[in-house]
């Protein structure tokens, strides 16, 4: 079970460190981050919980949306 967390720890970091290096990671997390939005359609003020956030990047556009 350590295993697997040490994955998804370790690919958290070299994700993060690879956002704003390489294009392609950037318009993935792009498009998948306005998909997010679409969908939950948030409304302003309202409490979203973000478990797994990876490396938040959608929490940053919920806050933009107003939510808490």
């Amino acid at each position: 079970m350590s295993e697997i967390k040490e994955f998804f720890n370790r690919r958290a970091i070299d994700r993060n460190l690879e956002t704003g290096k390489n294009p392609i990671l950037e318009y993935e997390q792009a498009v998948r981050s306005r998909m997010v939005i679409r969908m939950l359609d948030p409304m302003s003020n309202e409490a979203i919980l973000d478990v797994g956030c990876g490396n938040g990047g959608d929490l940053i556009l919920l806050r933009r949306e107003g939510c808490t």
